[in-house]
């Protein structure tokens, strides 16, 4: 979300969560692909993965997706590694489309990251274009239990 005279209103938001909540809770995050995940945001979530589409045709499957990785975390405990890439780029809104390059090819490559053993789930962010703010950028994530397939994935 972009508040203005705020620079990380997400990143404030599971602050303070994580000030309320014990470390040991698991705290699932799911977004669009037009949001900016800051670096506190990425690792105070325990699990985080965005929609794949935009125009956001997935929403429901993403949220369904983040449900059931929680719920498959609850008995398995946390992941342990995760992997946040801050990219330096900066796409007008038009160039983030899912439908076309170069969203279409970077989108289709997610789902045969996410199925490497050891990875709970890979995303990309490719920004919320329309912000004016110091943690704009498109940012990579893979969440797993196996830190070699994780370090390899983004």
């Amino acid at each position: 979300m972009s508040v203005v005279w705020l620079d990380d209103r997400e990143g404030d938001i599971i602050t303070r969560i994580r000030e309320v909540v014990e470390k040991a809770i698991l705290v699932s995050t799911s977004m669009d692909l037009h949001g900016n995940v800051s670096k506190r945001l990425a690792h105070q979530s325990d699990l985080i993965t965005c929609y794949r589409m935009a125009p956001h045709e997935d929403a429901l499957i993403s949220k369904q997706s983040a449900l059931e990785n929680l719920l498959n975390r609850l008995e398995k405990g946390k992941p342990p590694y995760k992997a946040w890439i801050a990219l330096p780029m900066l796409l007008p809104g038009e160039k983030t489309s899912a439908r076309i390059e170069p969203g279409k090819s970077l989108y289709a490559k997610v789902p045969e990251v996410e199925a490497k053993a050891g990875l709970v789930d890979a995303a990309i962010w490719m920004r919320y274009p329309w912000a004016d703010e110091p943690r704009e950028r498109g940012v990579v994530m893979v969440t797993g239990d196996n830190m070699k397939a994780v370090v390899e994935s983004v």
